[in-house]
Order: C-alpha cells, then sequence, then structure tokens
C-alpha cells in the first residue's frame, strides 16, 4: 500500500477501506492530502497509521492504531475511532488530540474514549468543547 500511496505525491482525496493484514503494517500517507479517510473492515488486526499532513482538511479513521501524527493545524473536522490500547498508544492519541489546534467539529467514537478513559487521563482541557461522542 505504500509503495502505491508514495507514487502520488499530488493526491488531494484518499478515501480506503480494507482488510488490516492487506496493509503491510504502517501506512502512510503523502502529505499532499486535503481529505483522508481510512476505514479497516477487521478491527481486532493490527494496521497503523502515520499522518503528517500539513494542508489535511478533513480526516476520518476507523479501526486503526495510529503510530505519529503531527502537523494536522488545518484539520477542522474529524472523526476518530482508534485504538489506544496501551500506555504509548494512548500517548500517541492523545498526541492527535493535540494536533488537531484548528479543529471546529471532532467526533470520537464510544469506543475511543473508553480505550482512552482506561489510561486515567481525560482529553486535554482545550478539546473538552469540542468534543460529540457516538
Amino acid at each position: 500500500m505504500n509503495a502505491l500511496l508514495s507514487g502520488c505525491p499530488n493526491l488531494e482525496t484518499l478515501d480506503l477501506c480494507f482488510y488490516a493484514e492487506d496493509s503491510g503494517g504502517i501506512i502512510r500517507v503523502p502529505p499532499s492530502l486535503k481529505w483522508l479517510k481510512i476505514i479497516i473492515n477487521n478491527s481486532d488486526a493490527g494496521a497503523s497509521l502515520e499522518i503528517d499532513v500539513p494542508v489535511l482538511e478533513y480526516l476520518c479513521i476507523a479501526n486503526i492504531t495510529i503510530t505519529d501524527a503531527n502537523n494536522l493545524q488545518n484539520v477542522v473536522e474529524a472523526s476518530v475511532d482508534v485504538f489506544p490500547s496501551s500506555a504509548a498508544s494512548a500517548f500517541t492519541f492523545l498526541k492527535l488530540l493535540g494536533a488537531l489546534t484548528g479543529i471546529k467539529h471532532l467526533v470520537l467514537s464510544c469506543s475511543t474514549t473508553k480505550r482512552d478513559s482506561r489510561s486515567g487521563r481525560p482529553p486535554p482541557r482545550y478539546a473538552t468543547g469540542l468534543l460529540s461522542a457516538i
């Protein structure tokens, strides 16, 4: 998948839905994206995502683990259903929330917030007024 995505340096819209074992591990998306949607069909399998996309405006991710998140200041709308299953991945999830500095509308799934609450940390204070749960 990464070989395909690296061959599309000017890609602005990406809508992926696939089985995790087809991903080849960590998914790295092109920095030119403005619209990103990734849905993993088999949520019990491990797939992870690295996001460093300074022009991204819309983000929708489901059934995936975030390994790194940077340069998301232009995202104004996001829907997130991720798996912060350990302390390290919970930290990365909080890093994702912290990177969404320009967010206007954020939807977190109940499964995401339940998993994050296991770490004992509440959502960042700046984000609490922005959250809605599904």
